[in-house]
């Protein structure tokens, strides 16, 4: 009689357990030493990876409103650079165009070191072996969701609404974020292609532009690109880089019921986040 009273209490240890640490996973460690010089305030969480995850929310910290998770392309870059004695950010059209109405959430990327920034920056071929082993769909969206969740659990954070905006790669990351959690209100995707990236690869093959080192026949272009991928596609370290490429944003975010628009090339960025702006404000 003792053995099956025993093992129930070790179920029940290893629920709470389990528990526990689902709680702690997803929680917002503030950076008492925030960077000076951003308008930003540091935090870190840990993701179902158990990584330590880096990311920094702009706004009014005790001011409860919605969150506008940003998330840029690709490449192995940080999204703060230096200039001279000043710390930009990529994500400043953001900031301004929803001003004190949102906060802006931006994540680094696992791999990535604060300020770290690459002549080549579309490329992983300067990053660290640590961003290549991490940077996947499946680890990036992961490290953006549990930011994302992580902040959700501070003060700051309003109930109700919740955009993510990507922008090329960034499209398809916040679409696959969008698909795994049910609290998102609304997605944008800018640039971020609509059926796949082999497609709009395709696209750009049969228009004799995508290798710009050779002649803009088609026939050739496209017969490069399909020799590229099965070269990518017989790798087995690339099984994730060959699902990038054949996954659609807009139908993985479409799993969801959030409000979603894409958009291809305005005029200015200012352009295409004013949109979103009018669509995460909208009273419906």
């Amino acid at each position: 009689m003792l053995m099956p009273v025993v093992v129930r209490c070790l179920f029940v240890v290893v629920a709470l357990l389990s528990c526990a640490r689902a709680q702690v996973q997803y929680s917002a460690l503030k950076d008492p030493q925030s960077p000076q010089g951003i308008p930003y305030t540091r935090y870190y969480t840990t993701d179902r990876f158990n990584r330590r995850i880096t990311f920094y929310v702009y706004g009014n910290q005790d001011e409860r409103l919605p969150i506008v998770v940003s998330v840029l392309g690709s490449g192995a870059f940080s999204n703060f650079i230096r200039r001279g004695d000043q710390i930009l950010d990529a994500h400043r059209t953001a900031r301004e165009v929803f001003g004190e109405r949102a906060h802006i959430l931006i994540v680094e990327k696992p791999g990535v070191d604060f300020l770290e920034q690459h002549p080549n920056r579309g490329t992983a071929i300067q990053g660290s072996s640590e961003f290549r082993k991490e940077h996947t769909l499946d680890r990036w969206s992961e490290a953006v969701s549990a930011a994302l969740r992580a902040a959700r659990t501070l003060p700051l954070s309003g109930p109700n609404r919740c955009l993510l905006i990507g922008h090329s790669e960034g499209g398809i990351v916040v679409a696959r974020v969008a698909a795994e959690n049910s609290f998102i209100t609304h997605v944008a995707t800018l640039a971020g292609g609509g059926p796949t990236q082999l497609f709009d690869l395709l696209e750009a093959a049969r228009a004799g532009r995508l290798y710009k080192d050779m002649p803009p026949d088609a026939d050739k272009q496209v017969a490069k690109l399909l020799a590229d991928v099965a070269v990518i596609q017989s790798d087995p370290l690339e099984p994730i880089t060959v699902s990038v490429l054949r996954i659609s944003g807009v139908a993985t975010a479409g799993r969801r019921s959030s409000k979603m628009f894409g958009i291809g090339f305005l005029n200015s960025a200012r352009g295409r986040t004013t949109l979103c702006r009018q669509t995460l404000t909208e009273k419906s």
